[in-house]
């Protein structure tokens, strides 16, 4: 198929390379450096899996991706580094690259290479912050042991261990070792009460989250506790503060928190201050700063990303040859982000 049926199928579609799906055409019919390092990394994905009658392409695979990690793409720059495990130098800068762009694995892999042990912890603490399971079993075994300048502490040990329970056995090992028949209710693990203790130990990702199981009941008691995460250094916990200030029409607070969030890798603090760049509101309007924070996000694969670029485009705001804004709007209602399904369906009944 690779060498001889799609290269047919090509020439007598009379285009670069035949694929079924209507987006993607275009974007390979296009030049490399008017694509966007999302689409680039698009393209890569589809010649790895053969997607859309696309042949499994290794090489191109990695041409495609290579342009996107050029480009900036984080996900993208990862993916480089680890196609390049033969010249370890060349693997290594890309992947920090990635970690310096907010990567999550990244941040993992370039902390345990690292011999300065704040900067070490610094880089693992992020990672686990970004969800990244084996960095928060890591962490938790720092907290256990007393690592590296941690202060051992048993409450935040199973916090951390908790939440990366599920991403290695050496996880779950660890998750049962740190455990007791008070963590559960009957068979099912008391999540509240850990997160709570680790609160109370003063872990700042643990008071964010036990904010957030306030939202629904007491919105004011979720802020006291996301602004006391703030303090503590919770860069998640200026995401939803920020928003929480925002709804009290306190927006030049807000876009600050938001900008010290995605200044330091948070792809929601990218997301939230693009917002306030595209509407003027608590920052001077700026279109083009609006447009550079969303790439970021985007670039990370953060789906509201997806619809914001949409909207933009739709909006008239940047070039539209490739029907991007469609393309990003079908993608972001295919992961189920709410705004999305709706605008999706309120421009296919115009077209009724």
């Amino acid at each position: 198929y690779k060498n001889i049926i799609h290269p047919f199928l090509s020439r007598c579609m009379k285009k670069k390379a035949f694929t079924t799906n209507f987006y993607l055409g275009l974007q390979l019919e296009a030049k490399t450096e008017d694509l966007m390092a999302d689409e680039l990394f698009r393209i890569s994905l589809a010649y790895q899996g053969g997607l859309y009658m696309l042949p499994k392409d290794d090489e191109k695979a990695r041409y495609y991706c290579l342009e996107a990690a050029k480009k900036g793409h984080a996900v993208a720059q990862l993916s480089a580094g680890m196609w390049m495990k033969d010249d370890k130098e060349a693997a290594m800068k890309w992947t920090r690259l990635a970690a310096e762009n907010g990567e999550a694995q990244a941040l993992y892999i370039v902390s345990e290479s690292c011999d300065d042990a704040a900067e070490r912890l610094s880089l693992l603490r992020k990672s686990a912050e970004k969800g990244y399971e084996l960095a928060c079993t890591r962490l938790a075994e720092m907290y256990r042991n007393g690592d590296a300048g941690v202060v051992a502490d048993s409450a935040i040990a199973k916090f951390w261990a908790f939440e990366g329970r599920a991403g290695s056995v050496e996880g779950g090992k660890l998750f049962k070792q740190l455990v007791s028949k008070d963590d559960f209710n009957g068979e099912k693990i008391n999540a509240s009460k850990i997160i709570k203790a680790a609160a109370e130990a003063g872990e700042p990702h643990a008071i964010f989250e036990h904010g957030n199981s306030f939202i629904s009941t007491n919105e004011n008691k979720a802020a006291e506790q996301w602004q006391k995460a703030v303090k503590a250094g919770s860069h998640y916990a200026m995401c939803n503060y920020g928003r929480f200030l925002s709804k009290k029409n306190d927006d030049e607070k807000a876009a600050e928190l938001f900008r010290k969030a995605a200044e330091w890798g948070i792809e929601e603090g990218m997301f939230n201050l693009s917002r306030m760049y595209l509407e003027g509101v608590g920052v001077e309007k700026d279109l083009m700063k609006a447009w550079e924070w969303n790439e970021k996000a985007l670039n990370l694969g953060f789906v509201p990303s997806r619809h914001l670029l949409a909207v933009m485009l739709m909006n008239g705001i940047g070039k539209d040859e490739l029907k991007r804004g469609e393309f990003y709007l079908e993608l972001a209602a295919e992961d189920g982000y709410g705004p999305a399904v709706k605008l999706k369906a309120e421009k296919e009944q115009e077209r009724r």
